[in-house]
């Protein structure tokens, strides 16, 4: 058989009927191996010692701790000081795909007692961790570092870095006149780079592009112009390649690019600025990714999309993976409140990525959070269409906004979307025909407990399988999440069962 590498990142690792999951980190020259072990939570990730032997195939790690036994074979008071793990690598290729397995015997040494040594079967399995979407399955983007401002985003990552096979920390912005790449907040950046490498995650910094109009156009000249452009893809590289702007010395596998709305005029800068970055990160073994908004049918249909800088078809001969933001259907600020992602307009745009032939390179986008809003003049319903001025708009995540929600006027659906579109229709949906009726599928709402004035408009953790099962069945790589933090019971869980 063919000598092959060690595959790098988590392994499924089956030890004598009891699993914890195995990731290998590194692999240095000499063979030396840097892995941790998670299966306990109230131990945490343990650092493992190894070494692989890429002639023979073979693997040997080494944990040291000292935990109670508590097999019959033994009284409970004697312990384990050393556990050491050897196997030979195996690899199988099933329908093109390849399936690797580490199978061998771990012996536990313990102290005290008659039999010094216990010898037992341990297996491990890569494929399986991975998910069905492969190296992008699970990831999420960390959107305010603040610690005081938002403690869960940092905190729940730090808890849940397993579950996650790329982490995509809001790192740097460029929202300033010159461009220039400039980090968020430092303080609690430091901790997400140690967590993700002891949980074998990919850390891949989101660049938050400039959130005013007038900056974006200057952005579109910048990217326009070949010589700025040139400039501003080296700034990129060379933080890429050797971070200097976030404390720890992080290692990242690649950028996440959010530049927001470019105007059409500018797509051709856009699109050389994407090749031009995409091309120089893969010289250093790193790649680049793209956050856009999802686009519907009716979307593609526009004479204008040929130019239009999110073109799908534009992005994906120039960027490894599309982000595709499946929410704001209804947004902070709109003229009404409504459906932040009704199931029919997210079942539309994904069968748009189902159309381009290369799902696997779209990760489907959800959001963790609701609106909420409350009548402060005019028309006292909420759900029709306001001037400026007349709405209370707010958001919360929906953990927040499930259980500040009245019971007793939760609905599981709402029939908003069905006179969304009737005219004369609202900015939010004034690009769907008369008639037209994206379903809202499962669409909790209700009033606020406190204030019956105050509406939400959320998910639960059925409306989100709802729209995740959808994108599982298209086939797309992978799913995330804006932004990670409070989440709603079982949320890791249910994500699982589909990525």
């Amino acid at each position: 058989m063919a000598q092959v590498s060690l595959p790098l990142g988590k392994w499924k690792m089956n030890a004598h009927g009891f699993e914890t999951d195995l990731t290998i980190i590194a692999v240095n020259a000499d063979g030396t191996l840097q892995a941790t072990m998670f299966g306990d939570p109230q131990v945490g990730v343990q650092q493992v010692d190894g070494f692989w032997d890429e002639t023979a195939q073979n693997i040997t790690l080494i944990k040291r701790d000292i935990i109670p036994i508590t097999t019959p074979m033994t009284p409970p008071h004697f312990l384990i000081d050393l556990q050491t793990y050897t196997g030979h690598l195996f690899q199988n290729v099933i329908s093109g795909v390849p399936l690797f397995t580490l199978e061998g015997f771990f012996s536990l040494h313990v102290v005290g007692g008659q039999s010094p040594m216990i010898l037992l079967r341990w297996s491990a399995q890569f494929q399986s961790v991975s998910g069905s979407g492969g190296p992008h399955a699970r990831c999420g983007w960390i959107a305010d570092l603040d610690p005081m401002a938002n403690p869960a985003g940092v905190t729940t990552f730090q808890n849940n870095a397993s579950f996650f096979n790329v982490i995509h920390p809001v790192f740097y912005t460029i929202d300033n006149s010159t461009f220039t790449l400039t980090p968020t907040t430092q303080d609690p950046n430091h901790v997400i780079p140690p967590a993700a490498q002891a949980a074998g995650t990919d850390v891949w910094p989101l660049i938050a592009g400039p959130t005013d109009s007038g900056l974006r156009g200057a952005l579109g000249q910048m990217l326009n112009d070949p010589a700025r452009r040139a400039q501003h893809v080296t700034a990129l590289v060379n933080e890429l390649q050797a971070p200097l702007l976030v404390p720890g010395n992080p290692v990242y596998a690649g950028f996440d690019i959010n530049y927001e709305g470019l105007d059409k005029q500018y797509h051709q800068g856009f699109w050389d600025f994407l090749t031009e970055l995409t091309n120089q990160a893969h010289v250093l073994g790193k790649k680049i990714s793209v956050a856009v908004g999802a686009i519907d049918t009716d979307g593609t249909l526009r004479s204008d999309y040929p130019i239009d800088p999110y073109n799908y078809t534009e992005l994906l001969s120039r960027v490894d993976f599309i982000h595709i933001e499946c929410y704001d259907f209804h947004f902070n600020g709109d003229t009404h409140i409504g459906p932040v992602a009704p199931r029919g307009w997210v079942a539309d745009a994904l069968q748009v990525v189902m159309n381009t032939g290369s799902a696997q390179k779209f990760i489907y986008g959800m959001p963790n959070y609701g609106l909420t809003v409350k009548v402060q003049s005019g028309d006292p319903d909420p759900t029709v269409d306001h001037t400026a001025g007349e709405l209370g708009w707010d958001f919360g995540s929906l953990n927040q906004l499930s259980n500040a929600c009245d019971p007793l006027t939760f609905r599981p659906t709402t029939d908003h979307m069905q006179l969304c579109p009737m005219p004369p229709a609202p900015p939010c949906c004034s690009h769907l025909n008369p008639g037209q009726n994206f379903d809202a599928g499962r669409q909790p709402n209700c009033q606020q407990a406190i204030d019956p004035s105050t509406i939400f408009f959320f998910d639960d953790l059925a409306s989100l399988e709802e729209r995740l099962q959808l994108a599982h069945d298209k086939a797309l790589g992978g799913m995330t999440y804006w932004t990670v933090g409070d989440e709603l019971p079982g949320f890791f869980d249910m994500v699982k069962k589909y990525f």
